[in-house]
């Protein structure tokens, strides 16, 4: 659910800085270098977005507390996941404040464009609707960059912190996998696998079941049946009757009912096996990989941002 809001967020953000690129610098009161290194962080939050909606989805994870103990192997790397969220969440919460500043920011540059010459409205935010060059233009210049410079900071942030959680979990997934082997349990993970790849076979297919009183039950015979269609199809008629914990996935794409339809199975596996784990096999590596091949350039581009930010408010004197 986290990664699903932070991708919102970014989405929302990208919007905006888009529609501060594709104004006039006249109107923005930045430089044009100033909009073309922004036109570059869009295009790696863009690649970041996409690595995140592809390949992100945290691997399903299950197990019967009785049959794993959690030990100091399990525990640290749980207080560390603990520990990134509750940043991650306040890097959200910069985002969104630094977000709230820079639509406002380009609000009042729109209105200034469109106030008459020599309105009172206008004479005191800056010389630039007059004509003039003065210090106002220079502290609107000053205010507008650096609002932007923020806000890309604040996305920077947001993107490394995920980067950081990511790589906590896939140690978690690890330091799991290890310790059920370790206590000898049975690994259905591979079962689970099957299934899955069976489904997004025929995710595109339609077919309906007759309701029963059972979801999940019914559910777990269609799939025994290998009825793939119709597991899909049954998904989706009775995913509001089942439990929240069991279909809390966090996802909002095409591929939301498979992953409930799992979750489900899952469960029920773990029920009738009480000595079973299962964890799912994701490519988080790919993931991290991702996210810092955007990063790197992103913060270049900041950096050339924060180089002229700095040198703006000597100019202006």
């Amino acid at each position: 659910d986290i990664i699903r809001k932070c991708v919102m967020l970014t989405r929302e953000a990208c919007v905006t800085l888009n529609e501060y690129v594709e104004e006039d610098p006249a109107t923005t009161g930045c430089c044009a270098e100033s909009h073309v290194n922004c036109r570059q962080m869009l295009t790696h939050l863009n690649s970041a977005i996409i690595v995140l909606t592809t390949h992100a989805d945290p691997p399903l994870v299950w197990f019967s507390p009785t049959a794993l103990k959690m030990d100091g192997a399990l525990r640290f790397p749980m207080l560390q996941i603990r520990e990134h969220i509750d940043t991650l969440l306040d890097r959200k919460d910069q985002t969104s404040e630094c977000l709230f500043s820079v639509r406002a920011t380009l609000k009042v540059c729109k209105l200034g464009e469109r106030m008459p010459e020599g309105s009172s409205t206008s004479s005191g935010g800056g010389g630039r609707a007059g004509g003039g060059g003065g210090s106002g233009a220079g502290g609107s210049c000053y205010s507008n960059e650096e609002s932007i410079l923020d806000l890309g900071k604040a996305l920077y942030k947001l993107h490394l912190q995920l980067l950081l959680l990511l790589e906590a979990a896939a140690k978690m997934y690890i330091a799991l996998s290890v310790s059920a082997t370790d206590n000898k349990l049975q690994n259905l993970s591979a079962e689970v696998s099957t299934v899955r790849r069976a489904l997004l076979r025929a995710k595109e297919e339609s077919g309906t079941h007759p309701l029963a009183p059972t979801p999940e039950e019914s559910l777990v015979q269609i799939l025994q049946e290998s009825d793939w269609p119709n597991a899909l199809t049954y998904a989706k008629q009775n995913k509001s009757r089942w439990l929240d914990e069991l279909i809390s996935t966090g996802t909002d794409d095409n591929d939301d009912d498979i992953t409930s339809i799992l979750s489900v199975y899952c469960h029920l596996l773990i029920e009738k096996h009480s000595d079973g784990f299962i964890v799912t096999e994701e490519d988080l590596v790919s993931v991290t990989n991702g996210l810092m091949t955007e990063l790197y350039p992103m913060l270049e581009a900041l950096n050339c941002i924060e180089s002229r930010v700095k040198e703006l408010p000597k100019t202006s004197n």
